[in-house]
């Protein structure tokens, strides 16, 4: 049970005492989150038909990161040259493949970054633009652009903390 904690505490990046703590702090989350999501819906209960049947214009990718990118100048510091290459999910890998990923760079090629798009998905192009917010920009392509150039220890670039990764991937959609 103790590794088993140890492991939670390790892997989500939390200092809960156990595994309890940590299940009250999620679910007191969802209830401040499921109670602001209520108001705004007895504000204007029209929101509920608006947000289910929401599109987004943008369907190609490379049109979305830019836009994204555009939007994202205000509240972010710019992140540099770089490319991104966005890349279909190979047919024979769609089916144990997430809807997308990014996949992070060679530590000696920052610059090169790619994006997969799983086209099997049955959400892929419903949901390409928040998609495209969470790999590409702000999310993790532009996560690691902007760490690779704060010139830190390059080991630090070596160690993995996926709690951190997803949490920020996480928190820049809020």
């Amino acid at each position: 049970k103790e590794y088993y904690e140890y492991l939670v505490n390790l892997n989500t990046g939390t200092s809960y005492k156990d595994i309890p703590s940590l299940k009250q702090a999620v679910h007191s989350r969802m209830a401040k989150d499921l109670t602001e999501a209520a108001r705004y819906l007895n504000e204007d209960p029209a929101l509920a038909y608006q947000a289910a049947d929401y599109r987004f214009s943008l369907t190609d990718p490379e049109a979305i990161l830019a836009d994204l990118e555009a939007q994202c100048q205000e509240d972010f510091p710019p992140i540099g040259d770089y490319e991104c290459h966005i890349k279909a999910v190979p047919k024979a890998l769609e089916s144990i493949l997430s809807p997308a990923f990014y996949l992070t760079v060679p530590i000696d090629r920052p610059q090169d970054n790619s994006i997969y798009i799983n086209n099997g998905s049955t959400d892929a192009a419903q949901q390409l633009y928040t998609t495209m917010a969470h790999e590409g920009y702000p999310g993790h392509m532009y996560q690691t652009q902007y760490f690779t150039a704060q010139d830190v220890c390059n080991l630090r670039k070596l160690l993995d903390f996926t709690s951190y990764i997803e949490g920020w991937a996480t928190y820049v959609e809020y």
